[in-house]
């Protein structure tokens, strides 16, 4: 079970109609600085799920640090994949930094809704 994450990374494009440099800079380093549950979907479970299931609480310990591969570094475009296998429900928060061959770095938060589905077989 769990969840497959790709997070597709683009260089940047030249805006003007300039000839010197490169139409799309490359993608030199993709990191994953942390997966986490929002603050949000703490409150959300830690109150207003625990006044309706008496000792709900957040189960997994945050921030989430899962191992993580990339690929097309030195490309147009780089993907960092993961997985991970989440145990509280809600909102989680992957922080993803990128950097291009001309030193800029950006670092972006991207959300993911999770629900956690529960089966029980009865024979």
């Amino acid at each position: 079970m769990g969840v497959d994450v790709t997070v597709l990374v683009d260089g940047g494009r030249k805006t003007n109609h300039c000839s010197r440099g490169p139409a799309q800079r490359k993608v030199t380093d993709v990191t994953l600085v942390e997966v986490r549950l929002s603050d949000a979907t703490v409150r959300w479970i830690e109150q207003d799920l625990a006044s309706v299931y008496p000792g709900a609480h957040v189960k997994d310990r945050y921030p989430l640090m899962p191992r993580y591969n990339t690929t097309g570094l030195g490309t147009g475009q780089a993907a960092l994949t993961f997985h991970f296998d989440p145990l509280d429900p809600g909102d989680y928060e992957i922080v993803v930094q990128s950097t291009q061959d001309d030193g800029q770095t950006q670092e972006t938060v991207l959300s993911l809704h999770v629900w956690l589905m529960e089966a029980t077989i009865i024979h």
